[in-house]
């Protein structure tokens, strides 16, 4: 299954379309006989299991997690209503509909403003160490083709 627009999980489907499109890391593209990516799944919940071991041995590094993972959810709603807003603000979409694009472009502003906020109550140290965390999954993430966008808007189209 292609991935398209708005779509940046990685689920256990992409992993498989990653080793056949030679894309991502060679190490987490290894597969047991059954079609199990074996090293992402164990790479997966080994670092699960060191944070639970660390959790396990300080009462506070609960809430610090659970703070860390408030800050690091936070951002994808705010990338989210910006590109909403970049949208309107273009008029992207928005060919014969300008009530419409006026409306959604106040909503996504309200929203990008709100979330800017809830990014900033959160706490910036929780934000500059999500960074931190964001970081090799979009070093390691894969880079899309020469042919990309036709590749996939046909995909999608059917």
């Amino acid at each position: 299954m292609p991935r398209r627009a708005g779509e940046s999980t990685p689920t256990p489907a992409s992993v498989r379309h990653l080793r056949r499109d030679s894309r991502g890391p060679s190490f987490l593209r290894k597969e047991n006989a059954r079609h199990v990516p074996v090293n992402a799944l164990w790479l997966s919940n080994g670092l699960i299991q060191l944070f639970l071991i660390i959790t396990l041995f300080n009462a506070s590094t609960y809430l610090s997690l659970l703070y860390l993972a408030t800050s690091m959810i936070l951002v994808p709603y705010f990338w989210s209503a910006a590109y909403a807003l970049l949208l309107g603000v273009r008029g992207e979409g928005y060919a014969n509909a300008a009530g419409e694009r006026r409306k959604d472009t106040l909503i996504a502003a309200v929203a990008t403003l709100y979330a800017v906020w809830l990014v900033y109550a959160g706490g910036i140290q929780y934000l500059l160490l999500s960074a931190l965390l964001y970081a090799p999954g979009h070093c390691s993430s894969p880079r899309p083709s020469a042919n990309w966008g036709s590749r996939y808007s046909a995909a999608s189209r059917s």
